[in-house]
């Protein structure tokens, strides 16, 4: 009776192993596939946004508390269509206000201001984390 005993201990032992494992391992496959697909989409964006080509004012900054460096602008064209750029570090913006003009041609990331305090350039920076 205890040599059943023991075989039947092991290979609950073992059901119970498998089980823990293979749950360990669904839950990262589960987080990894959904860090790839974040990852994709935020690739996408910024293809999105280097491809894209607008002129208009700017009618909303703001910056980003837990990262000063990175702001969300909005900016309205002539057509009153509103384009969004969020979390990303906007080099020498620092002195772009609402209602300046903002110009992008495609296939850069260089921002062309004409503000208040005269033309600049502004850089847009993405981080890919």
């Amino acid at each position: 009776m205890r040599k059943q005993y023991k075989i039947l201990l092991v290979v609950a032992v073992l059901a119970i192993g498998t089980i823990v494992v293979w749950r360990y391992y669904s839950n990262n496959l589960l987080k990894e596939q959904y860090w790839n697909a974040l990852q994709q989409q935020e690739k996408e964006y910024i293809d999105k946004f280097y491809k894209s080509s607008f002129r208009g004012i700017v009618t909303y900054i703001k910056r980003y508390e837990e990262t000063p460096i990175k702001y969300v602008v909005s900016i309205t064209d002539s057509l009153k269509n509103e384009t969004t750029i969020g979390k990303v570090e906007i080099k020498v913006f620092s002195n772009v206000s609402e209602g300046d003009t903002i110009t992008k041609h495609s296939n850069t990331f260089e921002l062309l201001i004409n503000g208040h305090s005269g033309k600049g350039k502004a850089i847009v920076k993405y981080n890919l984390e």
